[in-house]
């Protein structure tokens, strides 16, 4: 390929015969340094995809383009049987942008990159990406698994109904397992908010919103299994059912990266943002749905920390991006700052 969707017919041939020789893959898709992208998913590849990607009985393919047309990403989706006769084509403003995901970010040539369990943007399950940079070019080929057929894959070669089999990162985070469900468990049922017809029309014509969700800031934003979990997630969700607001999650990418695709406008939403004069000329922020204490955490035996001033001339880790950075070291520039990958490079 070269580096735009110029030829779609070659690239389908190619990702039809790696989607049927290897049923356990979800999809097969190319992204392009324009941040063109195309898609060949294979509706076969597991239990939720059909249903999610609300395809009938006779689908057996659906293509999946973005592209910029007349100034505006359109995301396309076009559903096939199995010889490729177009039944119907879905067509929708988007703002994916393939070039702003990790495994496009970190794809090389010649070496395969895995991603760690995160949601597919486009199906709203978890799963894994396998990506590589097409040789003489910037664009990435990339192909999917979802946990759910991934679990359902180990369930089948479980030696008999009381074995079970487990993956695990070496980092101890769960991946899949053959009984470990892929599926979050929904907050409770609350009652529907009584809305103006003004209110309502809004909803009507509101977009699915997106929203960032962290890996590793439990309890208010972190994912198992590639699943988005926590405070906000739970809280976003009971909005949904009170409002009819949609939201989709957005997982994977550092928090530096969220805000500047929320800067970028490709994430409609940031979640648990901390309020100060920093990021408040950034967007409408909500009022606060909670006020949690900051803390130090130290090393077993070491000094129990009291007051601040006890960090004078310590090496103090702090996720890249976070918003207590600016402050202590405008207010306390003898502590030095050392920025690290998110909660877990701590």
């Amino acid at each position: 390929p070269a580096d735009d969707l110029d030829h779609p017919q070659a690239m389908r041939a190619l990702m039809t015969t790696i989607l049927q020789e290897n049923p356990l893959y979800y999809a097969s898709y190319v992204g392009f340094p324009n941040g063109d992208y195309y898609e060949l998913i294979n509706l076969d590849s597991g239990v939720g995809v059909r249903q999610q990607l609300m395809a009938l009985p006779q689908d057996r393919w659906v293509v999946l383009t973005v592209r910029r047309v007349d100034g505006e990403r359109r995301r396309t989706m076009a559903y096939y049987d199995q010889d490729f006769t177009l039944r119907t084509r879905r067509d929708a403003p988007t703002n994916y942008d393939p070039t702003s995901r990790p495994w496009y970010q970190h794809a090389k040539d010649g070496v395969v990159f895995k991603t760690p369990p995160y949601l597919f943007q486009h199906l709203q399950l978890p799963g894994q990406t396998y990506a590589m940079r097409i040789s003489g070019t910037q664009a990435v080929m990339a192909i999917d698994i979802t946990l759910a057929s991934l679990s359902d894959h180990l369930r089948a070669r479980a030696p008999d109904p009381e074995s079970r089999i487990f993956l695990y990162q070496k980092n101890g985070q769960l991946i899949a397992g053959s009984n470990h469900p892929t599926t979050s468990v929904l907050p409770p049922v609350v009652r529907k908010l009584d809305l103006t017809a003004s209110e309502k029309n809004t909803v009507a014509k509101a977009p699915v919103l997106t929203v960032s969700s962290l890996m590793d800031w439990p309890p208010f934003d972190f994912s198992i299994a590639g699943n988005p979990q926590g405070y906000t997630v739970d809280m976003l969700s009971l909005i949904g059912q009170m409002t009819g607001l949609r939201f989709d999650y957005v997982n994977g990418p550092s928090w530096p990266q969220f805000v500047d695709m929320f800067r970028q406008g490709r994430v409609d939403m940031l979640g648990s943002v901390m309020c100060d004069g920093n990021n408040a000329m950034q967007g409408i922020q909500t009022a606060p749905y909670v006020h949690a204490p900051i803390g130090v955490l130290t090393r077993t035996g070491a000094p129990r920390v009291d007051r601040i001033e006890q960090l004078y001339g310590k090496r103090v880790a702090i996720p890249a991006g976070w918003s207590i950075i600016g402050f202590l070291q405008r207010h306390f520039p003898k502590i030095q700052v050392v920025t690290v990958d998110g909660v877990s490079g701590m």
